[in-house]
């Protein structure tokens, strides 16, 4: 039991990510998903297919901020190719221009949205 479960935090099931994937994209496509959460869609870096994943906004001193969780994910490779160029998707689409931050900025942004998580568990 406890070697599955480690199975697929380690994302060793790409079947299971792609339909969790899906079901996520879709609720926070049409606003059913918590608050912050949006779809991010971008061209995919080889194939130039639109790809689409959800992922969560925070809201920090008046911008709002995308946290690669995974680290080095390919959504964040995607956007890397694209210039930044990006399509956030939460009952409307709106193009965005998303920047990386540099390495000195990122414990502040990744604080606030540990702080964010936090209180959503409380809630």
């Amino acid at each position: 039991m406890l070697d599955d479960a480690l199975f697929l935090l380690r994302g060793d099931a790409p079947e299971d990510r792609r339909r969790f994937n899906r079901l996520g994209v879709a609720l926070t496509s049409i606003g059913l998903a918590p608050r912050d959460a949006v779809t991010l869609e971008v061209c995919g870096r080889t194939t130039g297919a639109r790809r689409r994943v959800p992922v969560l906004r925070i809201p920090h001193q008046g911008r709002d901020y995308v946290v690669s969780l995974a680290g080095e994910s390919q959504w964040a490779r995607n956007v890397r190719a694209a210039h930044g160029r990006a399509i956030i998707h939460r009952h409307r689409s709106r193009p965005v221009r998303l920047v990386e931050l540099p390495l000195e900025q990122r414990p502040e942004i990744i604080g606030a949205f540990l702080e964010t998580c936090r209180d959503r568990s409380t809630e």
